[in-house]
């Protein structure tokens, strides 16, 4: 960095602020589809996204929910609370040790694969192949910057969908 002179530092901060308002608006973008998708179901943006997580990795530990999700532990459970009230969810205790596994109840299961469909509204604007580089372009970033165990996590949460499309 030293080696830029004046006008090259401040091309670089001006690039740096595009893509944060960029990632916000992006972001935005996908909060509305969701917002749009969780109102249809009567559930919270919150509970929608723990929904789909959870639908992507059934047996998740609330801690790593927690941690995958970048929320508060106390957080989650008040929202996993809400989906179990509502028989979305369910939970299965670990055999040895403290601790819940989360899985989606059949009624959840439906839910999100009957109603989830806001892929369709941006399969014309990012294909999938596009996306999934896209994806590994931030993640590529973000490795810089975060610990290493919680870029491997948020690493496995992205790629999930590997795991159930072949491109």
């Amino acid at each position: 960095m030293n080696s830029l002179n004046k006008n090259q530092l401040l091309s670089h901060k001006l690039k740096i602020y595009e893509a944060y308002t960029l990632t916000r608006f992006l972001n935005k973008m996908f909060e509305d589809q969701v917002g749009a998708f969780a109102k249809s179901i009567d559930l919270t943006i919150p509970q929608a996204h723990l929904m789909t997580m959870i639908y992507f990795h059934e047996g998740l530990l609330v801690s790593e929910i927690a941690r995958i999700g970048a929320w508060h532990i106390s957080t989650v459970m008040s929202i996993l609370s809400r989906l179990a009230k509502k028989g979305l969810i369910k939970y299965e205790p670990v055999e040895k040790g403290k601790g819940s596994y989360v899985f989606l109840t059949n009624t959840g299961k439906r839910i999100i694969e009957d109603r989830w469909d806001i892929e369709r509204k941006f399969m014309n604007i990012l294909p999938p192949q596009k996306l999934v580089n896209n994806l590994k372009q931030i993640y590529a970033v973000l490795e810089r910057y975060y610990d290493r165990s919680l870029m491997d996590q948020i690493k496995e949460h992205i790629f999930c969908a590997n795991r159930f499309i072949k491109y």
